[in-house]
């Protein structure tokens, strides 16, 4: 075997390492969190909003939503809704939910549309079986038909394909008891004749068009 072979062979074996290496760190990278900019920071809000907790948050496309939950200035509950650009990096404040504000509620997408609903306003009576669409291309939302179930807080809530979920989650009686449920109830969304229509599920949330151009 020649000089010249041998060191292309060097050559070689050095770069796969190097290669295997750069990739063996990629992936170590990957599984990793990366602090972003917080919620509402953008240079042209300020001040920046306050923190809040108990909020809700779902992605359409390729944006994350945030909204409701328990501000920490005014201790109490708001319905400030939010969109985070990942490419900009920055929040900007969109139309504020259309429900009363609370904490503890739901949230979902479906499509290009996203869902909030039930949840804890704060004030007898105050738990809710609301439910709200938000459209992120005319920044609106319209209320949908509550949920079927008992109002809640504190629910899970997702979606699978078309179909949307929520269930579980506890109320309390004038006495501070708490109960807790588990029940669970679907609402599908399915094309009939040009326009989307809620049908029913096995247990549903809702009945109701959701969106349509009669």
């Amino acid at each position: 075997m020649s000089y010249s072979t041998n060191y292309k062979s060097a050559a070689v074996s050095a770069f796969l390492l190097l290669l295997i290496t750069a990739t063996l760190r990629s992936a170590a990278q990957t599984n990793t969190w990366i602090q972003k900019s917080d919620v509402g920071h953008n240079a042209a809000n300020f001040p920046e909003p306050p923190a809040c907790d108990n909020a809700v948050g779902f992605s359409i496309g390729n944006k994350g939503y945030i909204g409701t939950g328990f501000n920490d200035k005014g201790l109490h509950a708001t319905n400030s809704f939010w969109e985070y650009n990942p490419d900009a990096g920055a929040w900007t404040q969109k139309a504020d939910f259309g429900g009363a504000a609370r904490i503890e509620a739901v949230g979902f997408s479906i499509g290009g549309k996203g869902y909030i609903g039930t949840g804890d306003a704060g004030s007898y009576p105050h738990y809710n079986k609301d439910f709200w669409e938000y459209d992120p291309v005319t920044n609106t939302w319209t209320r949908k038909a509550d949920l079927g179930g008992f109002s809640r807080e504190s629910a899970v809530g997702f979606s699978i394909g078309n179909k949307g979920y929520i269930g579980t989650g506890l109320r309390r009686d004038l006495n501070g008891g708490a109960h807790y449920l588990k029940d669970f109830w679907n609402t599908i969304l399915l094309p009939i004749h040009g326009r989307e229509k809620q049908i029913l599920g096995e247990r549903p949330a809702m009945a109701l068009l959701v969106s349509a151009s009669e």
